[in-house]
């Protein structure tokens, strides 16, 4: 598995140009109030996410599967060190992302201003982690199952139907019952934000736990 990080990192590296000049603007905008805090936090590790699904296609392109395939590399370890990487990627992109926004606050706000916004970082950061963690586990089976071109299209098709579901089972409890619905939402904001960050990113691991028996079964399936 080394192998395969070694080789991804040096792919990520040829676009590093391309991710330092969307970080470098990113960063100007939201310090001139552009964009706020809670958006710099989400940026960077889905950026991070779509750069880890490029590597997926650079190894589709030209027949660099099947070459891979040929090397002492198995197809459960092609499909663990993708997820691997997309962890590492993911909480190295929160973290940094959680700094970038922690100086942003700094700048713009109080003491006082800061001290709130750092209760409520938790709960930003843990929905931030989830809400990526579930991306990346849908993204990466149908990649691999259909590869980028008609994975844009399926995925399109997968996220219009979560859409619907949201919205209109958002509607559904506000009907039913919208009395328990808002106590249920007032226990959660009575929570600490950091143990509701880490429930969510436990929900996230074994979300992805999941996704990658999907991918296994579908790389083993897989013709190269």
């Amino acid at each position: 598995m080394k192998g395969l990080l070694i080789k991804d990192i040096k792919l990520l590296n040829n676009q590093k140009k391309q991710f330092i000049l969307f970080l470098v603007m990113f960063v100007f905008l939201g310090f001139t109030g552009i964009f706020m805090p809670e958006f710099i936090m989400g940026y960077l590790p889905f950026t991070l996410g779509i750069f880890v699904m490029s590597t997926i296609s650079y190894d589709d392109f030209d027949n660099g599967l099947s070459f891979l395939m040929t090397l002492p590399v198995t197809r459960n370890m092609y499909v663990a060190e993708k997820y691997v990487l997309a962890l590492v990627m993911i909480i190295a992109g929160s973290i940094c992302s959680f700094l970038i926004a922690l100086l942003m606050v700094c700048k713009q706000s109080g003491a006082k201003e800061m001290t709130l916004w750092l209760a409520d970082s938790g709960y930003i950061l843990g929905a931030i982690v989830f809400c990526i963690g579930i991306f990346m586990g849908i993204m990466i089976p149908v990649q691999l199952k259909f590869g980028a071109e008609k994975g844009r299209i399926v995925l399109f098709i997968v996220f219009m139907i979560l859409f619907g579901v949201f919205y209109f089972g958002e509607k559904l409890i506000k009907m039913i019952d919208r009395a328990n619905v808002m106590s249920l939402l007032s226990k959660i904001e009575q929570t600490p934000g950091w143990l509701v960050a880490i429930i969510m990113l436990a929900v996230a691991i074994i979300l992805l736990l999941i996704s990658y028996r999907i991918s296994v079964c579908i790389m083993k399936k897989k013709e190269l």
